[in-house]
């Protein structure tokens, strides 16, 4: 799934460019595009959105393409995509990790991380 993102592993998702509060609002209040996938640009201040809830639809159509084999029923479909979305959330929440605890150095900071 990582390699449909564009990341070689999890920690990569820290480089990943993420949408910008404009776009998403914009897109939600259906007066600008949404994502396009070409890359993936998910919106990590809120994972829950309607911006973050298209991306498993493109990833779909990019993933059948890659996998045709994979994608046979709905219920695969319906699988990719609940499947992405949880990434998503583990994405997010490894970037969580990553921020500074109360009271660490950065030299902690990128040791602990390092390690994750």
């Amino acid at each position: 799934m990582n390699l449909l993102l564009d990341i070689e592993k999890d920690a990569d998702c820290v480089n990943i460019q993420q949408a910008n509060m404009d776009s998403v609002m914009q897109y939600v209040k259906g007066l600008g595009e949404g994502p396009t996938g070409t890359p993936f640009h998910p919106f990590f201040e809120k994972v829950d959105c309607k911006w973050n809830h298209e991306l498993p639809l493109q990833f779909k159509v990019k993933f059948k393409h890659r996998y045709p084999q994979l994608c046979a029923t709905d219920d695969d479909e319906d699988w990719i995509y609940k499947l992405f979305f949880q990434h998503l959330i583990h994405l997010k929440k490894f970037m969580d990790s990553t921020k500074p605890h109360p009271g660490e150095s950065e030299a902690r900071r990128v040791q602990r991380v390092s390690r994750q």
